[in-house]
């Protein structure tokens, strides 16, 4: 199997991009920029070669669709602004060509289910390692009711659908009581960085650090900057990991997510 440079070049750009998002929670600018950069370059040079202006015209159409999808989830905190300028740094080096527009779609159905999937894993994980911070406040009861039945139904009926239903259903107050429990830490004010969930509201002198959807903005920091008070932040689930998975996915494996793409849309 050969691998293209651009292939390889996506793959060490999501794997940078991971290890940030693993290690500080935010993806630099710089990072996602010059990726972009690269791509536009690349589509660039593309449409020139070629003498067709749909090879630069088409990806950038596809990543202003891609921005403003990803601004809209930002908006309303579905996840934080670097995620947005992942994926349409992402848009850009994929292209989009128009004789075999399932590489990209592939991607997406991939991500959607690498997201969820990471998601779920991610907070199992922290919630494993900081168990005893939560072992109380879990409803162990409704947890293995949930559980149990999803086992005893698929035994009886064979439906594994009843069972992935079932075991999500258990899990949907464990994830929540990690989210509340373990994702939440105190810092100081000064330490607050953009796009930083705010939990509480707190008086920083006159001013007034508040929650809100997209996270501190600059006028946050700036009142922030020079104030030791302690502050309580929410952290997010860092997402980058799950393009790499989408992406490496797609290409080593293409063939089992346009599987799925093909289920999806004939149900």
């Amino acid at each position: 199997m050969i691998i293209e440079p651009l292939t390889i070049f996506i793959i060490i750009y999501l794997a940078i991009a991971s290890y940030f998002d693993l290690k500080t929670r935010e993806i630099p600018d710089y990072v996602n920029y010059s990726a972009f950069a690269i791509g536009f370059l690349y589509r660039s040079y593309s449409a020139i070669i070629n003498q067709n202006h749909y090879f630069l015209t088409l990806p950038l159409i596809l990543s202003s669709i891609i921005f403003g999808f990803g601004y809209l989830m930002y908006l309303i905190g579905g996840w934080g602004g670097g995620d947005t300028k992942l994926l349409t740094s992402c848009a850009m080096l994929f292209g989009w060509n128009k004789n075999n527009p399932s590489i990209f779609i592939s991607f997406l159905v991939a991500l959607f289910i690498f997201v969820f999937l990471w998601s779920i894993s991610y907070a199992l994980t922290i919630g494993i390692i900081k168990y005893d911070k939560i072992k109380e406040k879990i409803n162990k009861i409704k947890f293995f009711t949930l559980l149990i039945s999803g086992i005893a139904f698929h035994l009886i009926m064979h439906n594994t659908i009843i069972f992935l239903l079932f075991l999500l259903l258990s899990l949907l107050e464990p994830i929540k009581v990690i989210q509340d429990n373990c994702f939440v830490k105190e810092i100081k004010a000064k330490e607050l960085t953009l796009g930083d969930w705010v939990v509480k509201k707190v008086k920083i002198g006159k001013y007034e650090l508040k929650p809100k959807k997209t996270g501190a903005d600059k006028e946050d920091l700036k009142n922030a900057k020079n104030s030791n008070k302690k502050i309580l932040i929410k952290e997010g689930v860092p997402l980058s990991p799950a393009f790499l998975f989408a992406y490496s996915t797609i290409i080593f494996k293409q063939k089992i997510i346009t599987t799925i793409f093909q289920m999806l849309i004939t149900i």
